[in-house]
């Protein structure tokens, strides 16, 4: 048995359902473009993904200290709408995948997205992200070359 599912005809067809499809039957000058998804360009960076500085090796506990020491300096103005809320207390964050890049003593961030969005506003961990990219992070130990990716946690 095979059942097939068909669209209901035109007159009876739900408000939601004709919205959702108009834009796919329009025509394609006028269909925006999608967006740019930047994990497939990153989807073979590196063979696992590391969650704990000491996966990066000898170089994890600098480039920790190094990253935690940019969220305090160069992304400081990104947590100004969550520091100045009123209850300060409470520690909030969010968990960004950051795909690096060695060379002799400093490691590039080529890219910075959200893994996991966490209970950080949308606003402060899109700021976080442009702050990261291009980022360059001198850390001792590095093997010039080498590719990683790291989730880094941020928190506010």
């Amino acid at each position: 048995f095979r059942a097939t599912i068909r669209a209901p005809p035109s007159n009876v067809r739900p408000r939601f359902w004709r919205e959702r499809h108009a834009a796919s039957s329009a025509p394609a000058a006028t269909r925006a473009a999608p967006a740019r998804d930047v994990s497939a360009a990153y989807r073979d960076w590196s063979r696992s993904v590391a969650v704990l500085p000491k996966d990066l090796g000898q170089m994890g506990p600098s480039l920790k200290l190094a990253l935690d020491d940019a969220r305090n300096k160069d992304m400081a103005f990104c947590f100004s709408e969550v520091e100045g809320a009123p209850h300060p207390r409470t520690i909030r964050s969010s968990n960004l995948m950051l795909y690096l890049q060695s060379r002799d003593g400093v490691v590039d961030v080529v890219e910075a997205q959200v893994a996991h969005p966490g209970d950080l506003p949308p606003s402060v961990v899109d700021c976080a992200c442009e702050v990261l990219r291009g980022m360059e992070v001198k850390v001792f130990f590095t093997t010039p070359g080498q590719r990683y990716s790291y989730l880094y946690e941020i928190e506010a």
